[in-house]
């Protein structure tokens, strides 16, 4: 399939993922989550060690593979803990270090000096919020997503490029945006379950990060796990808090959905024989841990999903410093 080709079906899959989102948003999330996330997440990482993570060694990706672990490990034990943050900002400024020296001893210099930065910063709670709620979630799957295809469109100067970029923000904008009430819509027993614990604490955190909690509930509701709101039943119900479910929805599901109808473009299918039959066997194992025990299910996926956003930064400081040169080299030959 064409490139022309995958930009039309990937506009037809964002209408698609937009439509289940209005429907019924968090079961979307959930069945997305739980069903496409782990094979997303087992064969992006097979690509991502195929291609030694667009770090200049392979070995270069263990410091992020050491930080998921740390991670998810004080993310069970201790929730919440600001310790978390200053990890992940330090994993985000070895990404950018990775991929710019081979020199070792500036990143001996340049891994203190992040060490001691994201020990200053890691306690201020917008920095907090941001590398724990945020960088792991919508900023990965709806802006990453968002830049990829940006980035593909200036590269290959793809007319069609440009239109599935705009179905993307036209899908993102009225998925968060477009005020259409709750449309009927009533959370499953299966999303009252799921959200009861730690899915529930993420829209929560969502939504007072952005803004929507006081929209929610003006004036603010009582303190909680589910604040503003007081119990899980009010939030998954609440007119705002669906707003947002939606846009999660369509996020993480086109997220899944771009990587499985990219094959002929990223060629991700392309790695030895034995890592897509490791991928595909621990897709199943996944899943059936998820439907067996939810809670392990859970933190399995939760680890498996960090430890993809992790080894995806080099690529995405990649992406970032691109684009822009993508941009000056197109006004050039203008």
């Amino acid at each position: 399939m064409g490139l022309a080709a995958t930009n039309l079906v990937n506009s037809g899959l964002m209408l698609a993922a937009a439509a289940a989102a209005f429907v019924v948003p968090f079961e979307t999330f959930l069945l997305a989550y739980a069903v496409l996330g782990p094979l997303h997440y087992l064969t992006q990482i097979a690509w991502l060690h195929e291609r030694s993570y667009f770090a200049p060694q392979r070995r270069d990706a263990w410091p992020l593979v050491a930080v998921t672990v740390g991670v998810t490990a004080l993310a069970f034990l201790q929730p919440g803990g600001s310790l978390l943050a200053a990890l992940v900002l330090w994993a985000m400024a070895w990404a950018l270090l990775a991929i710019a020296t081979p020199d070792r001893g500036l990143r001996i210099a340049g891994g203190v000096v992040a060490a001691v930065a994201a020990l200053l910063l890691h306690g201020l709670p917008p920095v907090t919020m941001f590398a724990t709620t945020w960088l792991p979630t919508l900023v990965h799957v709806f802006v990453f997503t968002g830049l990829f295809v940006l980035y593909g469109t200036v590269k290959h100067r793809s007319a069609t490029g440009w239109l599935s970029l705009g179905v993307f923000v036209a899908c993102g904008i009225a998925t968060l945006a477009v005020p259409v009430g709750n449309l009927g819509y009533v959370a499953s027993d299966y999303a009252r379950e799921a959200y009861a614990g730690s899915m529930g604490n993420m829209h929560a955190n969502l939504l007072r990060s952005s803004g929507l909690a006081e929209l929610a509930v003006p004036g603010g509701g009582e303190a909680g796990m589910y604040a503003p709101f007081t119990s899980l039943l009010q939030m998954l119900s609440n007119e705002v808090s669906v707003q947002l479910g939606r846009f999660v929805a369509f996020a993480y599901t086109y997220h899944y959905l771009n990587w499985f109808s990219k094959t002929s473009v990223i060629r991700w299918h392309h790695v030895p024989r034995p890592w897509l039959v490791l991928a595909v066997l621990g897709w199943i194992a996944s899943v059936a841990l998820y439907a067996f025990d939810y809670e392990t299910g859970l933190r399995w996926l939760f680890l498996l999903s960090l430890l993809h956003v992790m080894l995806e930064l080099p690529l995405d400081w990649q992406t970032l410093l691109a684009i822009p040169r993508e941009l000056a080299a197109r006004r050039a030959s203008a």
